[in-house]
Parts: structure tokens; sequence; C-alpha cells
């Protein structure tokens, strides 16, 4: 099933019975959604291996997960379809952390995961802007909790006068 009705495709002139009617790779709905010619096999390996939308995953691994080529964020929960995708395949089955990149709200224990393991929850980075998958956002070598923690910026390099975290002098 590529998504296209068999209207749209008579106009198009692709093949009813084919998902994929230039055998390109990309489905026809796809192809269609981007304004491609669909009946033309010129899209080739190094349009299926862009990112048409920039969040990380190819345009081949949306059509696979099923996620929007133009969205980078596809159930629009705040959590990049790449991030989602990625810990999707991570979690262990016991986890609450195992959620779709096409469920709206199916994120919520996304949110409430800690996927860098900085201490600060998925959803506090996002609101602070800070990355879901480095501890240290800013490079400073001073973990963004403990930059959070300590009312310092996670998102600015420099180092404040006050950096001893247990007061003892050093």
């Amino acid at each position: 099933n590529d998504g296209l009705s068999n209207l749209v495709e008579l106009d198009l002139q692709s093949n009813y019975l084919s998902s994929d009617s230039d055998n390109d790779g990309l489905n026809d709905g796809v192809e269609h959604q981007l304004g491609w010619d669909v009946l033309v096999a010129n899209i080739g390996d190094q349009q299926a291996a862009s990112d048409y939308d920039g969040d990380g995953l190819s345009n081949i691994e949306e059509q696979t997960l099923g996620t929007a080529l133009d969205n980078a964020d596809s159930d629009g929960d705040g959590i990049s379809d790449y991030i989602e995708a990625l810990t999707q395949s991570q979690v262990d089955e016991d986890e609450k952390v195992n959620w779709s990149p096409l469920i709206e709200n199916s994120g919520i224990y996304a949110k409430l995961s800690d996927f860098d393991g900085d201490g600060l929850t998925n959803g506090q980075e996002a609101a602070l802007h800070t990355s879901l998958v480095d501890v240290d956002t800013d490079s400073d070598g001073i973990n963004d909790y403990h930059e959070v923690v300590y009312s310092w910026d996670p998102l600015n390099a420099q180092v404040p006068e006050s950096s001893d975290f247990d007061s003892d002098g050093i």
C-alpha cells in the first residue's frame, strides 16, 4: 500500500498494483508527497539516503518506519523521530520506554526517561534545550545536571568562578 488512491494512481499513470512503480526503493506515495515523478527511477541511492526533514533518519528509513518524511517529529510529542527510533530499538521489553514514533503522546515514558544518563529527564532536557544524548551539552567538563542544580547555564561553556561543588576549597 503506497497510500495513493486508485484515482490518483490513474492520474499519475503509475501502477496501482505496485507500491513502487519505478522500483527505486521509495514508494509512490512518498515520491508523490515530495513532488517527485513516481515513474522516474532517478531517485537513486543519494536521495533515498538523504534526510528530507533533517531529523537524522534517511528518507528510506522514514519510509520503512512509516514516519513522515517532511516532519522531524511525526507524532508531535516533542521528541524527534530519530531519537524515538533509536531508543525503540535499544530498550528492553520489560521497560516502559517502548513507544512508537507514530502515536502522539506515546512518548510520556520517554519524556520521563534519561537517554544520556546525566540526571535530567528527557522532558527537562527538551525544556532546557540541552542534548538528549550528551551529558555535557556545552562541552565545558561539567555535567548538565550539575550545571542546572547550581543554577549555571548548561548551554554556556564558560565555567563560573564558584565551581567548587562540594565546598572543600579545591
